[in-house]
């Protein structure tokens, strides 16, 4: 796993994480998978944050499930967003910087070249 772990928490996360680990006889093997637990939520929140703002082609903006990242250039995309959870904030950051936020309709338009953006 990439050094996500505890760099990209807020202070609730870090007070959370502590306490739990300082109130259970764990050893190394089982801090990871908390660690794992809250990386993914952060994640997961940060992604959800940049497509709550709505598509950038029509502006839909009411259900973020229907919203996806459309990379400007396919030759320059090293990974998916949606299974993002295995990289640092800092690559994820980088690979949303390569895209815009369309929902579902417009994001097939564009690969049908209905679209152009």
């Amino acid at each position: 796993m990439s050094d996500i772990i505890l760099d990209d928490l807020d202070a609730e996360q870090y007070r959370k994480f502590y306490e739990d680990i300082c109130s259970n006889n764990y050893d190394e093997d089982d801090i990871q998978p908390i660690i794992t637990k809250l990386s993914k939520s952060v994640i997961r929140n940060y992604v959800v944050g940049i497509k709550a703002k709505g598509c950038q082609t029509c502006g839909y903006n009411r259900y973020v499930g229907a919203l996806e990242f459309h990379h400007y250039d396919k030759n320059s995309k090293l990974f998916s967003i949606c299974s993002c959870y295995d990289k640092s904030m800092d690559d994820i950051k980088k690979e949303i910087k390569k895209c815009i936020v369309v929902c579902s309709n417009c994001h097939r338009e564009i690969h049908s070249r209905h679209v152009d953006i």
